[in-house]
């Protein structure tokens, strides 16, 4: 089926396409998106997401804007898809509204982070907020609890103290989004990943 075609299909039934005809793997999934091995590329995943996903879409387009920075994934492309089914708007299901429009984006394959990756990252960079570090020490469940625990007093001091200017932007960003309190930060296992041995924020907002 060619990327044209797509806009005959609700996103239930490209779902169920993908997964049930084409047998395409799932790598994960959430609230308003699933991520899916590129059946030809295996150095590229297929995320897609319904475009109610206000939060995510704002952090896309800081990715789209900033895509040299080593802190954020590498986006090959990005397909917006509106069907606009038979049915009359007055007529259609709220489910039906939200899932006639979605989003692909393809991107490069990450792997997901181990807490010694994460470890590592907070160890080197530099907070005022000691106790955040010392904590580190404590040896807890894995989950990016140290991460979750960062508010904008930190993301802050790690916007004017760090030397690395990608993560500086990064730093930044959240920054904003936490004055605004329109989205929120949203870092646990699953939307934070690595490159190699550089961490990157793959889906932080919510």
């Amino acid at each position: 089926m060619k990327l044209h075609e797509l806009f005959e299909e609700s996103k239930p039934d490209y779902y169920n396409r993908l997964e049930q005809e084409l047998n395409i793997k799932r790598l994960g999934n959430g609230a308003f998106a699933r991520v899916f091995q590129h059946p030809t590329h295996p150095e590229v995943v297929v995320k897609v997401f319904t475009d109610e996903d206000k939060a995510y879409i704002a952090f896309l387009k800081f990715v789209m804007a900033n895509q040299g920075n080593k802190y954020l994934p590498k986006i090959l492309s990005v397909h917006h898809h509106d069907h606009t089914p038979k049915k009359k708007i007055k007529d259609r299901s709220i489910d039906e509204l939200v899932d006639n429009k979605y989003t692909l984006v393809f991107m490069e394959k990450l792997t997901p982070a181990t807490k010694d990756d994460v470890t590592k990252f907070i160890k080197t960079v530099p907070f005022e907020a000691q106790h955040l570090k010392n904590n580190l020490k404590v040896e807890v469940p894995y989950r990016l609890g140290q991460l979750v625990s960062f508010y904008n007093a930190e993301w802050s001091d790690l916007a004017r103290q760090t030397e690395d200017k990608d993560l500086a932007e990064v730093a930044n960003f959240f920054v904003g989004i936490l004055k605004r309190q329109i989205y929120s930060l949203d870092l646990h296992d699953k939307n934070v990943m690595m490159r190699g041995s550089q961490l990157v924020f793959t889906d932080p907002t919510s």
